[in-house]
Order: C-alpha cells, then sequence, then structure tokens
C-alpha cells in the first residue's frame, strides 16, 4: 500500500490543462540550415520550401536542405526577402547587396541581377521588395525588371500591394498608400500608434500590428480593435491571417492565435523548449503549416491540425489520467483523474467537486451510468482503511454513487432493467457487501472466484443474451440464462482464429448489426455467428489495438499504439502526430455521438476532434508536389526526364529516385503499378526495376502522408529494346535463313531421293536389259529350231527351188535377227523387214494355203518408231502355228497404227481359235511352247523401261482369234534420254 501511495503522489504532481496547439518541430543548424537567424521563408510553385538566413538561401523538399551563398551566383550571403513572379521566377534580395533572380525547378539556376543601382535592402517585406537605395530613397521592385523610385521621408516597416495595385506600408505614423504609376502618396489612417506589422486576409482586410492590440481595416477604410489576450505593452512585428488562425508575433513576448477571428487571443507554447527568440516572419504553406522565421532558433514549424487538447501540465490540480466516460443520459464527456471527475468542454475540463462529496482521498479509475442515469465511481482508494469496497450513502440525492476499494472496475449493462456492476481488485478477498447481478441471476460470493480471474473488460451481446470476457488464454462467453461460462474457442473450434489464443483482449464493442468487435494485441476481430479478422496483412496499421468507438455512421474508430485509425469496413485511415495528435500511444477512444465528437486519451493528455473536421481535413488536403528526381540507367544517369524512357536490351536495370514536397507528416507513401496491375509499396522513395523483360510497361507512381487522397504522377512509356535476337529483322533474317536452310536441306534430299531414283531405274534398266537380252537369245534357238524344220521338210518333199528360195528367204532372215538380237529396241521399219522376210518364208513353206497382208496407218512414219526387237514374230508365228496349220489353211492380217501416245499392233488370224488350239496341244502334253511367254515378258519390260503401260490382250472364237498389243510410242529421241 505504501508503494502505491507513493506512486499516486508522484502522478498527483502532473496536471493537465487545455490547448490546441499542435506539436511543433525546429529546423535548425543539425538539420543543415545555413544559419539559426531566418528572416523569411516562402514556398514556391513547385511545392519547396525557400528560407532567407544570414548565410545563404536554402531550399527544403522535407527531408533535404541545399544552401546557396555567393559562389553559386547570389549577391550576399544575408538573404532578407523572398518574392515569387508571375514566371515563377524568385526574386531575392541580398542585404546591402542588391536583388537576384532564381529560376526554380529541381535544379534552380541563380542567373540574373535587378541593380541598375546599389540596392542597400535592410528590411524585411511580406508580399515585394522595398529597398533603402539611399537616404529618404525607396524602390519598388517589379516582376516585369524594372524599378520604381519613390521619395519618402518616413521609415517604412511593412508593405504589401492591395487589391487597386497600390503599394501601402505602415509607418511611424500609420498607414499609407503610393499610386505606383503616379508616383503619389497620402495618409490612409494617421495614429500617434507606432504601426508596425501588416497584412491581408482572403477578404481583402488589412491587419495592423500596434502596441498591446491588432487593428482590423475594411475597405472603407473603418477600423475596429482587438486585444483580449494580447500583452499590453508588445507590438506585433508580423501577423498571418491563416487557416488555423490568426498569428501575431508579439516583440519580446512570443506566438499568439486566435482561432476565432481576433475575437481573442492564447499565446502558442512549445512543450520542447523552443519558440522563445522573436519570430521575423510568419509564412502559411499550401498545407496549412505555419513556418516561423525566428531570429536565433532557425525554423519552427506548426503543423496543420483539427485537433484540441487537454495537457498533463504544472498549473492545475490534478493529474493520472483514468478512463474516460460518456454519459448518454446528460450528454456529457468525463474523464477520471487524480482527486476528481472532470466534464470535458470546448472551454477546458470542469471538475465535479468530488471532495466535497466524499472524504479521503480517491483516485477515480472507472465511471459508469446505471440504466436510471446514476452516475458510479469506481475509485483507487488510498487510505490504509479502505481495503474493501463500499457504498457511501450521500445526502445529495443525485450525487454519484462511490465505489471504494483497492481498485475497481465498473462496466454497466441493461437487461430487463436490471444493471450489472462489475468489480475487480488487486486482492484475492471475496467482494461481500455488492452483489453483482447478471440479468436475473445473483452471483453469490462462493462463486466469485470463477469471475474474478477474467478480465473486467465485459459486454452483453443483446442478440444472444450472453456476456462476453477474456482472460490471458482469450475470450470467454457467459450464458447468464443458463448460468455456464466457457471459452469461445469451445463452442467455434472450427472457424475460431488461432491468433486469439493466448491474445489479450483489451476491449469488446457491440455495433447496432448485434456484431461483437474485440480491441486485441493481436488486430482487430468480428463476430457475427462467423469469425472476420484484421490484422497488418489486411491494412491494420498497427497490431495492437487498445480500444474501439463507433460513430453514428457506423464507421470504427480504433485507438492503437501508432495513433488513432478509421476504418469504414473497407479501408484503414491513419493518424498520428503528425496529424496533431499529443502521443501516437493511445490507450482509449470515446465518441460523443450527438455531435460525433472524438475523445482520445494518452498518458500525454486527452485530445479531442470533431469527425467531420478530421475527415474534412483528409478530403481537402492539397495535392502536394511528387516528382521523379533522377533516373539511372546501369549507372547512367538520364539527362531529360520526359515521360518516354527507352532502355536498351543490355539495360534491364533502372533506378527512380522520388521526391514529395510535403510537410504535414514525415510518413509520406509512395506506391507504383506497372501496366494497371496492384500498387505495390516504395520504400525510402527509391524504386529499383530489375530483370523486366523486353516490351513496353506504362509505369505510374502515387504519394499519400494520409491513405486518403493520393498523388499521382505519371505514367511513363517505360519500353525496354528486344535484344538483337529477339527484333524483328532477326527473326525475319533467320526465318528466311531457315526457311533457306529447309529448302536447300528438301533440295539436297530431293536431289538424293532423285538420285537414288535414278540409280534404281538405272539399275532396272540395266536388269531389265539383261533380261531382254536373255529373252531374246531365247527366242532365237526357238526361231531357228522351227526354221530348220520347214527346210527339212522341204528337203523331204524333193521341191528343190522352194528349198533354196526357202534357204535365201532364211539366211535373209537369221541375218536380219542376228543384227538385231543384239539390241533392245530398234526401228519399227527394221522389225517390219524381218516381218516381211518371216511372212514370206512362212508362205513358200505353207504354199498357197497360208496367205498375209500387212497395212500400216497413213499417218505411220516407222522410221521414227521404235519398239523391242523381233517383238512382232512370235505372235505371227503363234498365228500360223497353232491357228492356221491345223486348219489347213488361213489368212493372217497385220494391222500396225497409232492412237493417242500408244502403238496398236494387231494380228488377226481366222484359224481354229485358241479353245480348239488349247484342246489339242492337251493331245501332245511334251510341247512347251517358249516364244510367246517368252515375248509377253519382254512387252512388259519394255513398258516399265519407259514408265507406260504395255499389255496383250487375246480375244479367240471359232472363227479365229485377234492379238492386240499395245505399246508406248517411243521415238528415237525419247528413247536416246533412257538408253543405258
Amino acid at each position: 500500500m505504501a508503494r502505491l501511495t507513493t506512486i499516486a503522489i508522484a502522478l498527483a504532481l502532473s496536471v493537465i490543462c487545455f490547448s490546441q496547439t499542435p506539436e511543433m518541430y525546429q529546423i535548425s543548424t543539425d538539420q543543415g540550415l545555413a544559419h539559426e537567424r531566418v528572416w523569411c521563408s516562402l514556398q514556391d510553385k513547385l511545392g519547396y520550401m525557400w528560407f532567407g538566413t544570414s548565410n545563404g538561401l536554402c531550399r527544403y523538399d522535407g527531408k533535404e536542405l541545399i544552401t546557396f551563398k555567393k559562389q553559386d551566383g547570389l549577391l550576399g550571403n544575408s538573404v532578407v526577402s523572398i518574392l515569387q513572379t508571375d514566371s515563377l521566377d524568385l526574386l531575392v534580395t541580398c542585404h546591402l547587396r542588391g536583388v537576384n533572380r532564381v529560376k526554380i525547378g529541381h535544379q534552380p539556376h541563380i542567373e540574373q541581377v535587378y541593380s541598375p543601382v546599389p540596392l542597400l535592402a535592410s528590411h524585411l517585406h511580406d508580399s515585394l521588395i522595398v529597398n533603402i537605395v539611399s537616404k529618404n530613397v525607396q524602390a519598388y521592385v517589379c516582376p516585369e525588371d524594372s524599378l520604381i523610385l519613390y521619395q519618402t521621408n518616413v521609415n517604412i516597416h511593412r508593405s504589401l500591394i492591395d487589391s487597386k495595385g497600390n503599394l501601402l506600408y505602415t509607418t511611424d505614423e500609420g498607414l499609407q498608400s503610393l499610386d505606383l504609376s503616379t508616383g503619389v502618396t497620402q495618409n490612409l489612417i494617421e495614429s500617434n500608434l507606432n504601426y508596425f506589422a501588416l497584412a491581408k486576409d482572403r477578404k481583402q482586410q488589412l491587419w495592423i500590428g500596434a502596441q498591446g492590440r491588432l487593428i482590423s481595416v475594411n475597405g472603407n477604410l473603418e477600423s475596429r480593435e482587438y486585444s483580449r489576450g494580447l500583452p499590453a505593452q508588445s507590438s506585433a512585428n508580423c501577423i498571418s491571417i491563416a487557416k488555423q488562425g490568426i498569428f501575431a508575433s508579439l516583440v519580446g513576448d512570443g506566438l499568439y492565435c486566435s482561432k476565432d477571428e481576433g475575437q481573442s487571443f492564447t499565446k502558442v507554447v512549445s512543450d520542447k523548449g523552443f519558440l522563445k527568440s522573436t519570430i521575423n516572419h510568419i509564412f502559411e504553406d499550401r498545407e496549412s503549416n505555419i513556418w516561423l522565421s525566428t531570429w536565433a532558433e532557425g525554423v519552427i514549424v506548426l503543423p496543420a491540425t483539427v485537433f484540441s487538447h487537454y495537457r498533463v501540465g504544472t498549473d492545475l490540480q490534478y493529474g493520472a489520467i483514468n478512463r474516460f466516460h460518456f454519459d448518454q443520459h446528460n450528454k456529457r464527456m468525463m474523464v477520471g483523474a487524480l482527486k476528481d471527475v472532470f466534464i470535458l468542454s470546448d472551454q477546458g475540463p470542469v471538475p465535479l467537486g468530488l471532495d466535497e462529496l466524499s472524504t479521503g482521498l480517491v483516485n477515480p479509475g472507472e465511471i459508469g451510468t446505471s440504466s436510471s442515469g446514476k452516475l458510479m465511481i469506481g475509485s483507487f482508494a488510498l487510505n490504509q482503511g479502505a481495503a474493501g469496497f463500499q457504498v457511501k450513502k450521500l445526502e445529495r440525492s443525485d450525487g454519484p454513487v462511490f465505489l471504494n476499494g483497492l481498485y475497481s472496475k465498473i462496466t454497466p449493462f441493461t437487461k430487463d432493467g436490471n444493471s450489472l456492476l462489475f468489480t475487480d481488485g488487486w486482492t484475492r478477498e471475496a467482494i461481500q457487501e455488492i452483489p453483482i447481478k447478471i440479468g436475473t441471476t445473483t452471483v453469490k460470493r462462493g462463486d466469485w472466484g470463477k469471475y474474478r480471474r477474467l478480465s473486467t473488460q465485459w459486454i452483453h451481446n443483446q442478440n444472444d443474451s450472453c456476456f462476453w470476457s477474456s482472460d490471458a488464454n482469450g475470450p470467454f462467453r457467459y450464458d447468464w440464462i443458463a448460468d455456464t461460462m466457457y471459452r469461445v474457442a469451445q463452442f467455434d473450434s472450427t472457424h475460431f482464429p488461432t491468433s486469439l489464443f493466448r491474445s489479450t483482449v483489451y476491449n469488446y464493442k457491440e455495433d447496432q448489426q448485434g456484431r461483437i468487435w474485440m480491441a486485441t494485441d493481436v488486430g482487430l476481430h468480428c463476430y457475427d455467428g462467423n469469425w472476420k479478422s484484421y490484422e497488418t496483412d489486411d491494412g491494420l496499421p498497427d497490431q495492437t489495438v487498445k480500444d474501439i468507438a463507433f460513430d453514428s455512421k457506423g464507421h470504427l474508430w480504433l485507438a492503437t499504439t501508432r495513433g488513432l485509425t478509421c476504418f469504414d469496413h473497407h479501408n484503414f485511415f491513419s493518424f498520428d502526430k503528425s496529424h496533431g495528435l499529443m502521443q501516437t500511444q493511445l490507450s482509449n477512444v470515446e465518441i460523443d455521438r450527438s455531435i460525433d465528437k472524438l475523445y482520445l486519451q494518452s498518458t500525454a493528455g486527452i485530445s479531442t476532434v470533431m469527425i467531420e473536421d478530421l475527415l474534412n481535413s483528409l478530403a481537402e488536403q492539397p495535392v502536394f508536389p511528387f516528382y521523379l528526381q533522377s533516373i539511372n540507367i546501369e549507372g547512367r544517369t538520364l539527362d531529360s526526364l520526359d515521360n518516354e524512357i527507352t532502355l536498351t536490351a543490355n539495360e534491364s536495370e533502372v533506378d527512380f529516385k522520388l521526391a514529395a514536397c510535403t510537410y504535414s507528416s514525415q510518413k509520406v507513401q509512395m506506391q507504383y503499378r506497372l501496366d494497371d496491375a496492384k500498387w505495390r509499396k516504395i520504400e525510402n522513395a527509391q524504386l529499383n526495376l530489375s530483370q523486366l523483360k523486353y516490351g513496353q510497361y506504362n509505369l505510374e507512381f502515387r504519394a499519400s502522408n494520409t491513405g486518403f487522397q493520393w498523388t499521382t504522377l505519371g505514367p511513363y512509356n517505360l519500353q525496354i529494346q528486344a535484344p538483337f535476337y529477339r527484333k524483328a529483322w532477326f527473326l525475319i533474317s533467320v526465318g528466311l535463313a531457315s526457311l533457306a536452310l529447309l529448302l536447300m536441306l528438301l533440295q539436297r534430299r530431293f536431289l538424293a531421293l532423285q538420285r537414288e531414283s535414278e540409280a534404281k531405274l538405272l539399275q532396272d534398266r540395266r536388269i531389265n536389259y539383261l533380261e531382254q537380252r536373255a529373252l531374246s537369245a531365247s527366242m532365237n534357238p526357238h526361231f531357228i529350231f522351227n526354221a530348220l524344220n520347214s527346210i527339212q521338210e522341204l528337203i523331204h518333199q524333193g521341191d528343190e527351188l522352194k528349198c533354196d528360195r526357202y534357204m535365201a528367204l532364211f539366211a535373209r532372215l537369221i541375218r536380219g535377227n542376228l543384227e538385231l538380237s543384239g539390241q533392245d529396241q530398234v526401228l519399227l521399219e527394221d522389225e517390219l523387214e524381218i516381218v516381211r522376210a518371216y511372212l514370206q518364208l512362212q508362205a513358200l513353206r505353207f504354199g498357197d494355203e497360208f496367205t498375209w497382208t500387212l497395212r500400216l496407218s497413213d499417218d505411220l512414219d516407222p522410221e521414227f518408231l521404235l519398239l523391242p526387237s523381233m517383238i512382232i514374230q512370235p505372235f505371227l508365228e503363234n498365228a500360223l502355228e497353232h491357228g492356221i496349220r491345223p486348219k489347213g489353211s488361213g489368212h493372217l492380217e497385220l494391222l500396225i497404227a497409232e492412237q493417242e501416245d500408244v502403238l496398236l499392233i494387231t494380228i488377226n488370224d481366222d484359224g481354229i481359235g485358241m479353245a480348239a488350239s488349247k484342246e489339242k496341244r492337251k493331245r501332245n502334253p511334251d510341247h512347251k511352247s517358249l516364244g510367246l511367254p517368252i515375248t509377253e515378258a519382254r512387252i512388259d519390260l519394255f513398258g516399265k523401261l519407259h514408265q507406260t503401260d504395255a499389255s496383250v490382250n487375246f480375244e479367240s472364237s471359232a472363227a479365229g482369234t485377234q492379238v492386240q498389243i499395245t505399246l508406248p510410242r517411243v521415238s528415237p529421241q525419247s528413247s536416246d534420254e533412257g538408253r543405258l
């Protein structure tokens, strides 16, 4: 107990105060600022911040500071004012030296000097440049590269151009105007006050700084003074009319801000110990951040924020912030702190005054509201005697009910008009005095042990009439009807998320649809009969979710250890210190649904914000400049950064360096995608693409500091040239070469096949020739045998004259046969000579019993036709021997004609016919006819030799026989081509 007392007393030394000051940060020489004395600041049209210091001109992109000095072209190192012209150039005034023109861009260039006469710039001015050329003479530097000189006898403090184009300036004597076209000056407001600061708001109303007050002047020169909250003896040396309010720097008294258009001012205090020196200039950038150029502290930035804060401080009597509670009955937000409970309002925290209602030092830890609207307070008692829980009956009937003990948690539920007060302590003592009602069931003292081991985060689910709680091993459900409690995984073991085992459930919340949401150390979980889990892989910024609240639209607001997160059931949006939070480690979140106002609790205090203002700040966030800084390809840096990027086949690796000029957050998210694919994260503002295949890609970039609104860049046409072996000319060449090779191979194969065919044909011809020679040779003995038989017969007959003639014809026939038998082909004329000799010889043999005729078609030329040698004679002999001779007499007719491409040889006889001849040969089985089969074989070989069908057809009857021989028509020329 003594230790707890010591802790509580230490916490009592901390107090809480109300403020709307955002978390400031400083840019000093430690970050690369050229000098701690900064005269002015300005944001150019590309988004860069420029600072005029006593040791150079600095440019800032949110990460890196670059300084320009005399060696870079400046007239001097002390830069006291900066103005941007309509041509986007900067006019930079160097003290006692003159004016430079600076060409802005990602690579700035100082190129021109405004110095027709020596310009002695001695003062800082807000919107233009005014320089002392010599005594009592001023100069206005026009953006059109000219000077306007005018005479003055007063000391000019601040100046600007009004809506009519006149130069307005403050002096020791009031407000004066100069018509730049005529040079005529006039006093607009005469005053014995020392007018110094001068500014113009969006309504073209002037604001002037005077001693102890600010003065507004409208277009009719009607003035109004504002002094509430401002020190009486200090004068404003610079004023800025910003979205966050009216900021005024008071000489020797710091910075003041008014959120209500000047009705009241509060001093802007930095918890980090800076913002103590004189402020030379106040500037608001396009993201509504406030930049303070100071005399000795560099640049101090006040980030834009819509949050208000109740800060832990040292000038009030309470601290040790505990869990807060929204009283739905009285529509008020309350928080328990050391010694009291406070109602949070726009004017600050209002104490309930518990010391007047109770005795003993208490630390309200939990606050609840009963079903009847009774305020219930669980207190952490520090006196040694309060070991148990007590109910203090108060005299005031509308006062709160106190539950004093070592530590208590209160969770009110409403079911059938009954309320549950669930308390827990750090001791094992059972609760005796306070019954715990769950519905109609009262938990007995003996049963308390099984409940008190559980976490005190309970929720009553109206859908299934169950209470949810948890311990170190995950969620539990208590069925108050059956009076049973069991682990959630027991009834939903199949779909229960494994990550919830042994997890810590910080809080349960039920939404309007009856879904149970769990804030755990392993993400956000939802149960509606089925489980749905959200972790970092699903877009949740932080795995540890401490608390959940629902706004009027059903959006979830999560308190995490990395700030505030909004979940609209589709996307997560995060807010951290860069958006105005005091601390990122939040413990609780609560919402006043009547006005949708958020209350966030951390150890540093409580932050409040209207949800509509917070979401509007995201939607209205200006698109910050986001650009491609450089492209490096295999060590080669591109000179120009246009939208066409071409890489050779050997340059498949490319590095992109990106930059975003934003100052509202130090956590700019950058992403890229190729060809409308999924957006992918970029680390450290650098993207390396390697191992890309050749082809054309559309490359896009985008950046955001909230994830709500994105600044896009691109698309860039990234083309990687194909290697030479993938280019069209190479593929065509390879195709043609392949085709040529294929044709060559086919040709070689064709020639090989042709040579094979020719060799085979040659071989066939040789075989055919040899076979034909053999057949011809085998035919000759048969013919000679028949001829000699005829001669023998004539001799026997004693006919010497016929015998002599026969012998002469036979000799001529033998000689012709010997001449032709050595040839495979002969002319038809030579063949016919043998045929005539043969028929004449047979006519002598048979006498008048045999006659013959030979007829040739008119178009037939025997001297230009070839046929196998001695091919006709065997058929003539067969007709004589087997057709006419058995009959005893007869006639034989030989017809030769051409028909298309064939030679037709027809032999007609009027013999006994083939049937009778066969019958007769049956009676002489020893006789074998060799001539006719040999001749038919020779005809067939002759056809094959000339690759044309050759045939022999027989038609026979009792009246005679017709033999038709069909041979290819062969001329001597065509025959020479096929000869051996």
